[in-house]
């Protein structure tokens, strides 16, 4: 870094390094800083605008944060992840959920394959009490998106809530099932599912067949270590 840095001080490839190393170290008001100097070569820019959003978040600037977000959402040619955001934001306030749900169905329209859209409205749907259709709709974000851990465990969390966890492990066994020579994540998952529900020999003998079938996954042995 400190070679590309008296190279090219101003490029982009060593703004961006040295972005990534301040998110390494945890450096926040670094990482922030070099956020926007990478703004600056590139106005406008929506991921770059995503991580400012998320450093401001972080550092306690909530209300900046969610000017980012409302600029975003606001374009003529917003992309729906763009809503999804600005109505995640929306739905810490109750006052808000009218908006937020306008802004997430519209997503919706645009976009229906987009998993997320459908956590941002489950979760809007729990603080309103209507749990069923929460359920659901974390059940339905884990199939639009099959291989994205976060929402398979949100819909285990919500069931083994509700009390309905039979549908969710079963759902979790049969993603394991179908992915787990692939990657070891829906093993660690499911794993993870069977602990909270005090079936540790379950828990374990996952842990097993996933090194069978992922044999030099150094990454799962450590974790089953």
């Amino acid at each position: 870094l400190a070679a590309m840095a008296s190279q090219a001080p101003g490029h982009f490839l060593t703004l961006t390094a040295k972005r990534l190393l301040a998110l390494y170290d945890a450096d926040l008001p670094e990482e922030l800083k070099h956020t926007e100097e990478l703004l600056e070569l590139f106005p406008g820019d929506q991921h770059l605008e995503w991580h400012r959003a998320r450093n401001l978040s972080v550092l306690g600037r909530y209300s900046e944060r969610l000017e980012i977000l409302k600029r975003l959402a606001d374009k003529p040619d917003a992309d729906p992840a763009c809503w999804q955001l600005y109505a995640q934001e929306l739905g810490s306030d109750a006052r808000q959920h009218a908006q937020a749900l306008y802004l997430l169905r519209k997503a919706i329209r645009r976009n229906p394959l987009y998993a997320y859209i459908y956590s941002t409205l489950a979760r809007i749907r729990a603080a309103q009490r209507k749990f069923d259709e929460t359920l659901q709709l974390f059940h339905f974000a884990a199939c639009v998106e099959e291989k994205d851990e976060y929402l398979a465990q949100d819909y285990f969390y919500e069931a083994r809530a509700q009390g309905k966890t039979d549908e969710a492990m079963q759902f979790l066994q049969k993603r394991f099932e179908r992915f787990g020579a692939d990657s070891s994540q829906p093993a660690r998952t499911y794993y993870t599912a069977c602990v909270q529900e005090g079936r540790y020999a379950d828990a374990f003998n996952v842990l097993e067949r996933a090194m069978k079938l992922r044999p030099d996954d150094g990454e799962l042995i450590t974790y089953s270590a």
